[in-house]
């Protein structure tokens, strides 16, 4: 749902123009090359991917529910703040789980298994856009905080389902 409308509600609750939104997309970019680049390649041997994914998605989960509250507190610092937990659970969120998935299907299949992940991703940025359009006009937020609980429930998800990775495949 980020993509889809961010500009939209940075507009909206900010009253951010093309340079505004410009440079807090810029902020997500170096957020992004910090934590997936830097973080991600340090964390991901010390604790490993399964732990690094629930971590991650819920950090995301967080920043999801901080971007929406900028509608109660439309301040350029607290968006910052609200971008970078966002972006550094993304960060460590999205290269673990492509490594839980990658590692999880047998070599002769992960071409499949991958291909599989992308069509899902694809379709997650299909419906997000439609479900942020359906929320946006209850609050600007609502889209944000429905992802979050969305995000919180894949944690809650993972965690329950015991082991992501089959130790077959380890």
């Amino acid at each position: 749902m980020l993509q889809s409308n961010f500009a939209v509600y940075l507009k909206d609750v900010l009253q951010f123009g093309p340079a505004g939104i410009g440079w807090v997309l810029l902020a997500v970019g170096i957020m992004d090359i910090v934590s997936q680049g830097l973080l991600t390649r340090v964390l991901l041997p010390r604790l490993g991917a399964e732990l690094l994914t629930r971590c991650g998605l819920a950090i995301n989960a967080i920043g999801f529910a901080l971007i929406g509250c900028v509608v109660f507190v439309p301040r350029i610092e607290f968006l910052f703040i609200s971008i970078v937990i966002f972006t550094l659970g993304d960060g460590l969120f999205q290269p673990s789980m492509n490594a839980i998935i990658a590692n999880a299907a047998p070599s002769d299949a992960q071409g499949q298994v991958q291909g599989a992940n992308q069509s899902q991703q694809a379709l997650a940025r299909m419906l997000g856009p439609l479900l942020a359009a359906v929320l946006s006009p209850f609050s600007a937020g609502a889209p944000y905080w429905t992802a979050g609980l969305i995000a919180m429930l894949g944690v809650l998800i993972l965690s329950i389902s015991g082991r992501l990775v089959p130790s077959k495949a380890r």
